[in-house]
């Protein structure tokens, strides 16, 4: 896998740019590289970063779609994506594919990566 630093997003190794903003500088990641793992929306994000916490997994939260939308269109309708540590990206996923398809989150969440849940989308070309 390549990481771009300016998306902080994974993709394949054959890839010349990143498929999520373009940028063409991509390299291997590092353990400690902030690294997208799932976009989820705000109804779920406080059991996604229970989870992470009781890992002891520091995350990082983004709003997705930012601050004017949220108070536009209402901060429960708002998605929030989630970076991890690259080095604890798997077990990251591990875990909150559990949560997810324990508790039907499924049809609210995207994935980025390969090994994804049920009802997790792909993000790369």
């Amino acid at each position: 896998m390549l990481y771009c630093e300016h998306c902080m997003m994974l993709c394949d190794p054959d890839c010349v740019k990143c498929p999520d903003c373009g940028n063409r500088g991509l390299r291997l990641p590092k353990p400690n590289d902030p690294t997208h793992v799932l976009s989820i929306e705000a109804l779920w994000s406080g059991g996604i970063e229970e989870i992470l916490a009781q890992a002891e997994i520091p995350c990082l939260k983004q709003r997705a779609r930012g601050t004017v939308a949220a108070i536009i269109i209402g901060e429960l309708s708002e998605t929030y994506r989630y970076f991890v540590p690259f080095a604890a990206l798997e077990k990251s996923k591990e875990l909150l594919c559990d949560f997810i398809d324990r508790d039907g989150a499924d049809d609210m969440t995207e994935f980025d990566g390969e090994d994804e849940c049920s009802g997790a989308g792909e993000h790369h070309d």
